[in-house]
């Protein structure tokens, strides 16, 4: 079932007429289901800088990006391989997808998409303080603490909270923890294909502008930040 296909006029051969109602059945049939948040820019941010360099801000978590609205939608996931199939000069990025969204779902640059059904293993390193910590994301399991003098603590003494945060029996006797624990996966929107992508065509014998599915590429958040280097 072709999301696209050639046209049969031989005037525009390197035209894609993409098939909305194909692509409707296999969001259906094999999309995943997400959380979208939009972003826009944290009013703490320094115009006069580069970067967010106004430090220590809580509203954004100094990333200088703030986001709202979040709402469940759905999107089809394309592999990277996948994609070089149809365009081979696709350039490929460490932990890249590209997603396609309805066409009212109007993905932006910097927009967050959570999964809500599959998870992936992250680790970061804390300083110890106190029996209770809120991570980068919300735990579903630990998997694994050490402590730098180099002895463990078991996972299962751990308590994972309703709200993602952990809890532990005691403060440990370390200075810092490295933990790895499961979560759900984040992308942050980088590029969109089409940025555009309205198409005019006829209706009922009435001229209208249709508004299309546009693919986005997403990246892992904390590639985004380049956070596997902290």
């Amino acid at each position: 079932m072709p999301l696209a296909t050639r046209p049969s006029s031989l005037s525009e051969p390197d035209r894609v007429e993409f098939v909305l109602s194909n692509f409707e059945q296999a969001l259906k049939d094999h999309g995943l289901d997400v959380v979208w948040s939009k972003a826009t820019l944290c009013p703490n941010r320094d115009p006069t800088q580069p970067g967010h360099e106004r430090l220590s801000c809580a509203l954004c978590d100094e990333n200088g990006w703030v986001y709202f609205d979040p709402q469940p939608i759905r999107v089809l996931a394309m592999s990277h391989a996948l994609r070089q199939m149809f365009m081979p000069e696709s350039r490929y990025e460490p932990g890249t997808a590209y997603v396609t969204a309805q066409a009212e779902h109007k993905l932006s640059f910097f927009d967050k998409l959570e999964l809500t059904e599959s998870k992936a293993r992250f680790y970061q390193v804390v300083p110890v303080e106190g029996v209770t910590y809120r991570l980068k994301y919300k735990v579903l399991e630990i998997v694994h603490i050490i402590k730098n003098d180099g002895t463990t603590i078991e996972p299962k003494a751990v308590l994972v909270n309703a709200d993602g945060s952990i809890t532990f029996g005691d403060t440990p006797d370390a200075e810092f923890l490295s933990i790895s624990y499961t979560h759900r996966p984040v992308y942050i929107v980088q590029d969109i294909l089409h940025y555009i992508r309205d198409r005019r065509q006829t209706e009922a014998g009435s001229d209208v502008l249709r508004e299309f599915p546009n693919q986005a590429m997403v990246k892992l958040d904390f590639l985004v930040r380049d956070e596997s280097a902290d």
